[in-house]
């Protein structure tokens, strides 16, 4: 898809989270990618789901010489669009990498948390709900 895309596209959401390694409970049926206001964003088909970004809340980063969101964002994306048992071991995963850097979960939680603004209150509770039961050490299967 990369290469034959005339732009390179931005992976997000539950593809960024496999691009990132992290775990997801179900196997996504669709290609998630970014696409930013204006025309010629194309509509979602073929196995391809475009998601607008919001320019001022997108953070993308190069992974594997594929433009991602980063973990941070990825991780916000999973929370706000999954329920708790979808998006809870990849948010296990992402405090255990954060962990394992030698940087703290409360860190980590605090970046997700800073990136909270262009979602609806929903949204944005759904996040703190994910980021407060979220646990590096904990004995999920994503951290195994």
């Amino acid at each position: 898809m990369n290469d034959a895309a005339r732009k390179p596209p931005v992976f997000c959401g539950q593809s960024a989270a496999v691009l990132w390694g992290l775990p997801l409970i179900e196997v996504p049926e669709e290609v998630e990618t970014l696409v930013m206001p204006g025309p010629g964003g194309g509509r979602s088909r073929n196995g391809i789901r475009r998601r607008l970004a919001v320019p001022e809340d997108c953070e993308v980063v190069m992974l594997d010489g594929l433009r991602v969101t980063s973990m941070d964002q990825t991780i916000r994306d999973l929370a706000a669009m999954l329920p708790l048992t979808g998006s809870l071991p990849a948010a296990d995963r992402a405090a255990s990498f954060w962990s394992q850097s030698g940087r703290s979960p409360e860190e980590f939680g605090e970046r997700v948390l800073s990136q909270l603004g262009g979602l609806s209150k929903v949204k944005q509770r759904r996040v703190q709900r994910v980021l407060a039961a979220a646990d590096p050490a904990s004995g999920s299967p994503a951290n195994h």
